[in-house]
């Protein structure tokens, strides 16, 4: 199965109606629904705009790295969708997230798309999106 061309055909479909109670897990349903399968939380991003899926794109989880415990990672400044929504509309902007830390690896486990990391100065331990660290540094034996 191409999924470049099964995320085409989806988006054909866009905006897909999801109703309005439904739970995040029903959200993932109606993708892998309309998919076979083949599209899931685990290989696909969606934005979910009121009550409508607006946007689906595919996530390359071939880039992610494989962190190992005890690696020491210095990240880069990176770019985040953010997206408010408010009672009348919703706000979509990219910011920017900068870094002033060093952090330790405390637990990854491959193809996660979270990392549980000590900031080394404070000793604060943060769960942060894995791909904040995709262009970081990163000392020890990761694979």
């Amino acid at each position: 199965m191409d999924l470049q061309l099964l995320v085409m055909e989806v988006k054909e479909q866009l905006p897909i109606d999801i109703g309005s109670d439904v739970s995040e897990e029903g959200i993932w349903e109606i993708v892998e629904g309309l998919s076979d399968g083949y599209l899931h939380r685990g290989n696909a991003l969606i934005v979910v705009n009121g009550t409508v899926i607006s946007h689906l794109s595919l996530v390359d989880r071939s880039k992610a790295r494989n962190f190992k415990s005890g690696d020491i990672v210095i990240p880069v400044q990176v770019r985040e969708l953010v997206l408010e929504s408010y009672s009348e509309f919703t706000l979509f902007y990219d910011e920017q997230v900068h870094f002033d830390s060093t952090y330790v690896v405390i637990e990854y486990e491959k193809g996660c798309a979270t990392v549980l990391l000590e900031e080394l100065e404070t000793r604060r331990r943060e769960v942060l999106p894995a791909h904040w660290f995709e262009l970081a540094t990163v000392y020890g034996g990761w694979e």
